[in-house]
């Protein structure tokens, strides 16, 4: 049964084809919206449109299916065009396209295609761009097509606040697009467009309980040691038939909350997180700034190995290295391939090795951190400094240009 409370507006959602997004549409739907069902697979995307609209009823013209490839910018405007060609605006986004990346420990992270195993696809890169970049690309072209009371929905995940072993490709992307939500209210806001996040907990299907066991079985655990863990700090047990049970929030509590978050009655919300977890007792992220450079008293640092990865400030990698050597630590000092002689001369006499570290090269990072633990010691701590200057990347994040998103 409709309400019609979203009756008018024209919605967006990303990974619609998707447990997930199939459900979001098909209350959209049932809403009153018009909505455009996105993702990269024609069939897939137009299999689900056909669902949607068998399943609610509603008149063909209320739903069309376009392909976008989200991490590909290109694809993205060509996609928003279309979509204001048929229909003039935007009202509601839902960006909730995204995958699961690698299940590994972080000591198996696969950040080259050769190191992909167990049955993963993505390297940690590619799970990065598809869990923030395709949410950053959607909002940059859609913006111009939002208008005063538009609402942008993010979905993100309980699990980017929280420990979810060997799912750090997943957890970490999530959460820098909390991060980017936060920013993008307070730049979109003065438009009058609204962004929320969305944390869904861990969703009742077939799916999570096989994740859980894999988790379980990774770490030597009991089995249901995982599914006890998130459960247990639950408030809600929605009268479960039998206390064991521990039935987890649905599709259908998500897509309710984005009824909601769609719809005039959430017009006052913005930069504001709706977790969807049955009451989960779950910490908020800590947020931190460093204020100053250690040039205090520090502790013994004998039998310590410590890498320090230099980024765009060059004096600064230099006097960290040099307090911890100074402390009696073995110091590895990575920077770009270019300093390297001039960084090994200005800390000669110290006990701070000197290495060519690119960012994007894990092999030869990985030979340097070898190279260094068999001459050296093994490693027991990392600092790893910003690759940008404060001020490489300005400006608004929903204008940032396709270099600088890559970057």
């Amino acid at each position: 049964m409709t309400t019609g409370r979203l009756t008018g507006k024209i919605a967006l959602v990303t990974g619609a084809a998707g447990n997930l997004g199939g459900e979001i549409v098909r209350r959209y739907l049932a809403e009153g919206a018009t909505v455009v069902l996105t993702g990269r697979d024609r069939a897939r995307v137009d299999a689900a449109r056909d669902a949607a609209l068998a399943a609610t009823g509603a008149a063909a013209d209320r739903a069309m299916s376009v392909v976008l490839d989200g991490g590909d910018p290109a694809s993205v405007r060509a996609a928003i065009a279309e979509v204001v060609a048929a229909h003039g605006h935007i009202d509601i986004l839902v960006n909730n396209a995204g995958s699961a990346g690698p299940k590994q420990p972080i000591e198996r992270l696969p950040l080259t295609p050769g190191e992909l195993q167990d049955g993963d696809t993505e390297t940690v890169g590619a799970a990065a761009q598809s869990l923030l970049g395709v949410a950053w690309n959607l909002v940059r072209a859609a913006a111009p097509a939002l208008g005063v009371g538009a609402s942008v929905i993010n979905v993100s995940t309980i699990f980017s606040r929280t420990e979810y072993y060997a799912r750090a490709a997943y957890t970490v992307p999530k959460a820098a697009l909390n991060a980017l939500s936060r920013t993008l209210a307070t730049e979109l806001g003065p438009r009058g467009i609204r962004v929320n996040l969305l944390f869904p907990g861990p969703i009742e299907s077939a799916r999570i309980r096989t994740v859980f066991a894999a988790m379980d079985k990774l770490q030597g655990k009991a089995a249901g040691a995982t599914a006890d863990q998130f459960t247990g700090i639950m408030a809600l047990s929605k009268g479960a038939a039998a206390p064991d049970a521990k039935p987890l929030p649905t599709p259908a509590d998500i897509a309710a909350t984005c009824v909601f978050l769609g719809s005039d009655e959430s017009a006052a919300f913005s930069g504001h997180d709706f977790e969807v977890t049955h009451g989960m007792a779950v910490p908020k992220e800590s947020r931190s700034t460093y204020l100053s450079r250690p040039t205090m008293r520090s502790i013994d640092g004998a039998g310590l190995g410590v890498v320090i990865v230099a980024g765009a400030d060059l004096d600064a990698a230099v006097e960290l290295a040099k307090v911890q050597a100074q402390c009696g630590a073995a110091v590895l000092l990575g920077v770009a391939g270019a300093a390297v002689e001039d960084i090994a001369a200005r800390v000669a006499g110290a006990q701070i090795a000197v290495t060519a570290f690119g960012r994007a090269d894990a092999p030869a990072m990985e030979a340097a951190l070898a190279a260094f633990t068999g001459r050296d010691c093994e490693i027991t701590g990392a600092i790893v400094l910003p690759a940008h200057a404060a001020g490489t990347l300005a400006g608004p994040l929903s204008e940032a240009s396709d270099a600088a998103v890559a970057a």
